[in-house]
């Protein structure tokens, strides 16, 4: 368990990184193409700073969002992975297999 709480807690890390920058650049870019003010020359400074807080708010939800999901993925792999191990204890290495079975049959 512990590994799969460092993984989503590097998960969480990148999305808290990643996810505000994708929103800064959209809101910038999105107020610099529809908002006459941000579009001029000089440029109003409120754009960038309205851009920035919103960034800034979505910089906890952002490392949530990314640890719960870190936290689902290595749960289902760990999940599947000794779902896979306990089908490979009950096949055996050749005992009690359908394959053996059959050959006792013919004989």
């Amino acid at each position: 368990m512990g590994r799969i709480l460092l993984a989503a807690s590097v998960w969480g890390l990148l999305g808290m990184a990643a996810l505000p920058a994708l929103l800064y650049l959209a809101v910038f870019l999105l107020a610099q193409v529809f908002d006459p003010r941000c579009s001029a020359q000089a440029g109003d400074p409120a754009c960038a700073s309205a851009a920035f807080g919103i960034a800034l708010a979505s910089v906890m939800p952002a490392f949530g969002l990314f640890f719960l999901a870190g936290v689902i993925a290595g749960s289902r792999r760990l999940r599947r992975q000794t779902a896979r191990d306990f089908s490979a204890v009950l096949d055996g290495a050749g005992t009690g297999s359908p394959s053996s079975g059959r050959d006792e049959e013919r004989d």
